[in-house]
């Protein structure tokens, strides 16, 4: 493999937990004329806490096995059901794209990974 390959394995965040097997994915529509916010929901085989890898450079290489299910411009944000938490990543400006390979696997693909927020 390609060291441009293996580079997506190097960061693996937390990005929520669910007591019914979903995420939802938030953040503005990629298309800038349009207000509109896009709504991604990640469905799971179970509920728990789910992981995503985190790729930060854009030269790095999503593996073929991995399709884009959903992109936004300039920020995303996932919330979950079981902490009623946030994940925030930004993009300032460009896009943050959202990739899925199998039941679990994701990547997600933005500039800068801000903070797990809130908790109940």
């Amino acid at each position: 493999m390609m060291d441009r390959e293996i580079k997506y394995k190097q960061n693996i965040l937390v990005i929520g937990k669910s007591d019914i097997s979903t995420l939802l994915f938030v953040g503005p529509d990629v298309d800038e004329s349009s207000a509109e916010l896009n709504v991604y929901q990640a469905n799971y085989p179970g509920n728990g806490a789910y992981n995503a890898y985190f790729v930060d450079q854009p030269d790095v290489c999503i593996p073929k096995h991995y399709r884009k299910v959903a992109e936004f411009r300039s920020w995303l944000t996932i919330y979950d059901d079981s902490s009623c938490s946030g994940t925030f990543f930004v993009a300032d400006g460009e896009i943050v794209e959202v990739f899925r390979a199998g039941s679990y696997g994701m990547i997600i693909k933005a500039k800068e990974f801000i903070k797990n927020y809130g908790t109940r």
